[in-house]
């Protein structure tokens, strides 16, 4: 019994430190069904499409690819509002809500969270970065938020406060999850490059745990 209670109140501390997270818990191959298509869009750009059928009641939170490199977005967001970046960025990756990106404004979510964080959410200041030189993958350095006079930024950027007020609770993002019912299907996409020419393997994250599967 008190061995019990000492391994109950390890956990109830762990807990608070994610050791004892139901997402460190490995799962079965069994977990999901899955299936990789090569394809190409409108653009020529070639894509795999990754879908995951779930063989139980799940909930997604986050996909990686070849570890890491590989930029894993939710094909529905993406097709439907462009509304979402990379689900495999960080953990909880982080969506946009629908109608606040504004290609007058800000056209990409991950520069609408950058801004958001770095701005507090000041219209009076425009996300800025620089990009690294190719060799590191042109990554985002130097980012800031800098003061500006543009009026048709001002305005939608306001337009879209607003948005936010009305529809979201005030709120621009949220974490990403995506809850699957026994035998539900849902796509999610990659665009080849460089660093991910094919998907070798992926790991899968939910709310019961994590599964990894081989593509070889």
């Amino acid at each position: 019994m008190k061995k019990l209670l000492t391994a109950s109140l390890f956990c109830s501390v762990a807990l608070f430190m994610s050791a004892c997270s139901d997402e460190k818990k490995e799962l079965s191959q069994d977990a999901f069904k899955f299936d990789i298509e090569k394809t190409k869009n409108g653009l020529g750009w070639k894509m795999e499409m990754l879908t995951l059928t779930a063989k139980d009641d799940i909930e997604i939170k986050r996909i990686t690819a070849n570890r890491g490199g590989c930029a894993i977005v939710d094909y529905k967001f993406w097709k439907d509002n462009n509304a979402t970046g990379a689900i495999s960025d960080e953990t909880p990756p982080k969506v946009c809500n629908t109608g606040i990106l504004n290609k007058n404004w800000i056209d990409y979510c991950e520069k609408l969270i950058k801004w958001a964080e770095l701005s507090k959410e000041d219209c009076s200041y425009e996300y800025e970065y620089d990009l690294d030189d190719k060799s590191k993958g042109f990554k985002h350095i130097n980012e800031r938020v800098e003061k500006t006079e543009n009026k048709k930024y001002i305005e939608n950027c306001e337009k879209a406060k607003q948005v936010a007020k009305e529809k979201y609770n005030g709120k621009y993002y949220y974490d990403y999850k995506m809850p699957l019912k026994f035998g539900e299907s849902r796509e999610f996409m990659t665009f080849n490059n460089e660093n991910c020419s094919s998907i070798l393997e992926f790991s899968v994250y939910t709310n019961k745990g994590f599964v990894t599967y081989s593509v070889k």
